[in-house]
């Protein structure tokens, strides 16, 4: 006599994810330089000056990489007396500037402040590694959702079959609030003293599992 187990076609799906933290390795920013003035070129002068003083500033500095990475010139106005009223124009040079160590992180914008930069367009502190971190918390996500599955089948009275689906799942988008160590924000350096601690930052990983599951009425099979 011969036992057979039936397997229930619908299965069932779950979700799994996992945070790490690590320590960061590198920081990435786009900074700005710009001057504005009623004469449009006399504007761009000004900022190409506060450009090249930056960008000799950086060429001084060790263990960095930076590149001017785009130009603009635009009219500024202010709103006074409920209207918009022209100022001038803005001419702005940003720089592209990778750090690779993050202990100099404060003392570079610092520096990057005393030669003209007036706004930080973007920051983050980065991970060479992120390829290998990746991988573990994607192998934690397929963890959780073999947690959660067993569970589930736990408290239904049946049994955990193989795995039909697996489907990779972008972490950044899964729940209602988002955790991120980036800050795409433009940002006025003019308090730029206060310190800046890279701590930790979030390495996501996440997936979608299908399993087969076991009715535990089994079946006599001839």
């Amino acid at each position: 006599m011969i036992l057979r187990q039936d397997y229930i076609q619908e299965g069932i799906t779950c979700f799994g994810s996992a945070v790490i933290r690590v320590a960061p390795d590198f920081a990435s920013m786009t900074i700005e330089v710009g001057n504005v003035d009623g004469n449009p070129k006399t504007a761009f002068s000004k900022t190409k000056e506060a450009a090249r003083k930056l960008n000799t500033f950086l060429q001084t500095r060790e263990k960095i990489d930076s590149r001017s990475s785009q130009v603009s010139l635009k009219e500024e106005q202010e709103y006074v007396n409920n209207r918009w009223k022209h100022v001038g124009y803005r001419a702005s040079i940003q720089f592209h500037v990778i750090i690779k160590d993050v202990t100099q992180v404060e003392e570079i914008i610092s520096g990057a402040v005393e030669t003209g930069v007036d706004k930080i367009v973007s920051f983050s502190f980065g991970t060479s590694a992120l390829k290998e971190h990746r991988a573990l918390a994607r192998r934690n996500a397929i963890e959780a959702a073999f947690d959660k599955a067993r569970n589930y089948c736990m408290a239904a009275n049946v049994e955990l079959g193989e795995v039909v689906r697996i489907e990779d799942v972008n972490p950044d988008f899964t729940s209602p609030y988002r955790e991120s160590h980036v800050q795409n924000q433009s940002t006025d350096l003019s308090e730029s003293s206060q310190a800046i601690d890279p701590g930790s930052i979030p390495v996501n990983g996440a997936v979608q599992v299908t399993f087969k599951i076991i009715s535990k009425n089994f079946k006599e099979a001839a």
